[in-house]
């Protein structure tokens, strides 16, 4: 259980691309997307729902982020249990199927630096991005941006597409794909956004053992 635990905490990563030093005008149009970000930050609350193509087949994240620092995550993939994480703080818990317990400190804390990653994140300068103006996709306009293509790596030939509400200013989509196939991501990200969302502990988890 350990190493699995330890597998699934190391993912726990915001989905992205490296990008190399901005030009001024791509630095403009990264700064419109850290605006996103920001805004998504300052929200009550918002999903993400991840889908990702891998050697395995489909897999599917599904977070829930409420300020100032809950998530529930829930991941599943094909012939796999149905794991789940929730981190309250500098609390968090497990579950892969068998109910929920709270994970021993060394596993805990990669949740509170990932929840410290998503709602403070670190001061850095705009990344670059291309800015792509209004762009037409899943049935709506958007405001669009992309990076250059990666150039190191196991990233290398990869874009990060990424799709602004213009009526919000906030994020709608995050997406990862080969130079050339933006239409058929290897990564499909969509956000919504609600005023009610919760994110709780579980009722009746036990403690974690101490080491």
């Amino acid at each position: 259980m350990h190493v699995r635990l330890s597998v699934y905490c190391a993912v726990l990563v915001t989905v992205g691309v490296p990008v190399a030093s901005a030009t001024e005008a791509t630095k403009a149009c990264g700064a419109e997307v850290e605006a996103a970000f920001e805004k998504q930050r300052k929200s009550k609350g918002w999903q993400e729902k991840v889908v990702s193509k891998t050697v395995a087949g489909v897999q599917t994240q599904t977070f829930t982020y409420v300020p100032p620092a809950s998530m529930h995550r829930k991941i599943e993939a094909p012939g796999n249990q149905v794991l789940e994480t929730i981190g309250i703080g500098k609390h968090a818990w497990f579950d892969e199927g068998n109910g929920w317990y709270e994970m021993q400190p060394q596993f805990g804390r990669m949740v509170t630096q990932h929840l410290r990653t998503v709602f403070v994140p670190e001061k850095k300068e705009a990344p670059e991005f291309i800015c792509l103006g209004d762009v037409s996709y899943e049935g709506n306009t958007y405001k669009g941006y992309r990076t250059p293509p990666a150039k190191a790596g196991d990233t290398e030939g990869l874009v990060r597409t990424i799709y602004v509400d213009p009526k919000t200013g906030l994020l709608a989509f995050n997406l990862i794909s080969k130079v050339g196939e933006e239409s058929s991501p290897n990564v499909h990200q969509v956000y919504t956004y609600a005023d009610n969302l919760k994110v709780e502990p579980p009722v009746g988890a036990p403690m974690a053992t101490k080491n």
